[in-house]
Order: C-alpha cells, then sequence, then structure tokens
C-alpha cells in the first residue's frame, strides 16, 4: 500500500493533514488523481500539496477517505455547524469527490429549511451557491427560506439591509 502525504499551503504556513492511502485518494478524487499522474520528466509524486480553502474542510474529507472500507463512500456532516457543512460542500466540490455526495446538500437544505439563519449563515450560503444558481437545489431552498422570512420579519431592518447589500454586491460581479 504506497502512502502519500497530503499537505495545504496558505499564506501562514504549511500543514501536514495526514498520510493516505494512495489507491483511495484516487479512487475518490479526480482533483489528486490528477495530480498523482506521472509527466514525462517527473514520477508520480508521493506528496500532494492542496491550497485554496481552508485546512479544516479538505481534514473531514481526507479522514472520511480515510475511513472508507470499500463500500460507497459517505461523507457526514450532520453533526457540524452549518458552515462548516458548506466548507466541506466547497471542499467536496474542490477535490471532485467521487461518488457523488448528495447527502451534504440534503443535509444544507433541511438545516435552511428548519433552523434560523444568521446573517452570516446566509451570506456564506449564498457565496458559495450563488455560481450554481441554475442547478443548485440549495440556492433555491436559500431564497425561498430569505424571502419566507423577511415576509415573515423575521430579520431587523439592519439585517435586511445588509443582506440586500451583499446580495447586489455579488450581482455586479457576475
Amino acid at each position: 500500500m504506497a502512502m502519500t502525504k497530503v499537505y495545504h499551503q496558505s499564506l501562514a504556513a504549511d500543514v501536514h493533514l495526514g498520510d493516505f492511502d494512495e489507491a483511495l485518494l484516487r479512487r475518490h478524487s479526480l482533483t489528486i488523481d490528477n495530480m498523482m499522474r506521472p509527466s514525462t520528466n517527473k514520477p508520480v509524486p508521493n506528496t500532494i500539496v492542496l491550497t485554496g480553502l481552508a485546512p479544516g474542510p479538505f481534514r473531514v474529507v481526507l479522514w472520511a477517505i480515510k475511513q472508507d472500507k470499500g463500500d460507497a463512500l459517505k461523507i457526514i456532516v450532520h453533526d457540524l455547524p452549518l458552515l462548516k457543512v458548506v466548507l466541506v460542500s466547497n471542499a467536496v466540490e474542490y477535490l471532485q469527490i467521487a461518488p457523488a455526495q448528495a447527502q451534504i446538500d440534503g443535509h444544507i437544505c433541511w438545516y435552511i429549511a428548519n433552523h434560523p439563519l444568521t446573517v452570516d449563515e446566509v451570506i456564506a450560503v449564498h457565496q458559495e451557491f450563488e455560481a450554481r444558481q441554475a442547478t443548485s437545489k440549495v440556492w433555491r431552498v436559500l431564497v425561498h427560506q430569505v424571502a419566507w422570512d423577511i415576509c415573515h420579519m423575521k430579520y431587523s431592518e439592519a439585517d435586511k439591509d445588509t443582506l440586500d447589500r451583499v446580495t447586489r454586491q455579488s450581482h455586479r460581479s457576475l
């Protein structure tokens, strides 16, 4: 069993995320599989460096891969706070995890529909799923729930102004 070291690189420091079975990483992550393909003048790397996201969500996904027992990979997120689940969803997309992890988006939809969201939670979900609004059920549930909450006066005027400002800024950048 060949082992691969996985690091997270940020401006502050490199963080060792762990040592993982190369075959499991390659089977479950298209991104890592592509990183590990040998080029014409260099061998297969035994170290992978991930960038772009915080190390925490990568740890959740990589731990689930490490625990794989041969049946279908399932990343468990029901005990995590919403903001972390959104980041894990981002890590799953970044790593191109297979099989698809529909239960993560399902959990986010359930949480949005069943819990009052803070402005920070709305903004985090909005920023993560806005680019996929044409295809994302999470996006549709978020828009519906926030509209319902606004109509039923669940947000203060200051909160509504903040949400309006954030959504207008993101639409200008599209």
